[in-house]
């Protein structure tokens, strides 16, 4: 099935948070619309792979720039370790139509993601594209700039939830070791602490028509409200086929009749330190509030606490390392976060 190509008529769907949040499961569930696509998962990446590399690919304008940035595209879910995905864009783009579709919307940044998008979309006679990339929560200024039409899912977690799927991830993944050097108390925390910032800086005020955020807790303790809740915001007519999500991304639980399930909700209560605990509410706490998330009394232990402050910068630099293949141009990769974290 094709649709016209018009900007604006196939405006993209934005998942975003910090991980482990949901955003996995948001985008499950927004698959089972009849008209919303999103392979799993369906990650492209693009602001952080792409946008920020402005400079190396040009305006997109002349046609060797779009030449050059399409054939960059065309591989992004191989480079972002999706295979899925990347055999539904080898089985179903070429290039030339892609290129084709690109001039026909104008050429440019904007151009070249909605033909693509657009594009895998029709390739499961779908209409509308939900890109669930977590990290382009830290472009949102920038895609609604680029996309006018444009909403996005903002999923938020309990903070210590959080911090304890993001903590155990490695179980679960390939690159085990990679998982392990990344979680550290306070940069985890620090994580949580920038996403709640531009989740709720977004939501309150440049991006309120735009913008929806979700809690975890009230998408697995109240799917169907929620959902409905969702659909409205997104202009969509609710669908029961999307309480049937079949698939997760827990830390923990690897098989489950439905993906929609409460049974991760408060697990930090016995799987986080003291310490753990106590960073993340220190550094959280205005928004754990603002979120309906109570901080609760803790007593750590003043020598681990110090040991754990006292490594942070050399955890920073370790994950930095072996983060260098995933974040972009390093400065803005980190002036982004740093400037999240600060900014209320």
């Amino acid at each position: 099935m094709t649709y016209p190509i018009k900007k604006g008529d196939m405006a993209p769907i934005f998942v975003v948070g910090a991980p482990r949040s949901g955003t996995t499961l948001m985008a499950a569930i927004l698959a089972q619309h009849p008209q919303i696509f999103a392979p799993a998962p369906g990650e492209t990446h693009y602001f952080h792979d792409m946008w920020t590399r402005r400079k190396q690919f040009g305006t997109l304008k002349d046609e060797k720039e779009l030449s050059r940035a399409a054939d960059q595209l065309l591989t992004i879910f191989d480079r972002w370790e999706n295979p899925e995905a990347q055999k539904i864009v080898n089985t179903t783009i070429t290039k030339e139509a892609l290129l084709n579709r690109a001039r026909v919307l104008g050429k440019g940044y904007d151009a070249l993601y909605y033909a693509f998008t657009g594009m895998l979309a029709e390739s499961a006679g779908k209409k509308y594209y939900c890109d669930d990339t977590p990290k382009h929560l830290f472009y949102l200024h920038t895609i609604f700039d680029l996309f006018p039409n444009a909403k996005a899912v903002g999923c938020v977690r309990d903070p210590r939830d959080f911090l304890c799927s993001y903590k155990h991830y490695w179980r679960t993944v390939l690159d085990s070791n990679r998982m392990k050097t990344l979680f550290h108390p306070v940069i985890t925390s620090l994580l949580w602490r920038g996403s709640s910032n531009l989740l709720l800086n977004h939501a309150s005020k440049c991006c309120r028509d735009h913008l929806i955020i979700v809690r975890y807790e009230s998408l697995v303790q109240r799917a169907e409200a929620e959902i409905r809740r969702i659909c409205r915001f997104l202009g969509f007519e609710y669908s029961d086929d999307m309480l049937s999500v079949e698939s997760h991304n827990s830390s923990f639980e690897q098989s489950s009749s439905n993906g929609i399930f409460s049974t991760s909700l408060g697990r930090w209560r016995t799987l986080l330190s003291p310490e753990e605990v106590w960073c993340v509410q220190t550094l959280n706490r205005g928004n754990m509030r603002t979120l309906d998330y109570e901080p609760v009394a803790v007593s750590p232990s003043k020598k681990a606490l110090f040991l754990t402050i006292l490594r942070t910068p050399v955890a920073f630099a370790k994950a930095l390392k072996a983060n260098s293949a995933k974040t972009g141009p390093l400065t803005t990769y980190v002036g982004r976060r740093l400037l999240s974290v600060i900014k209320k």
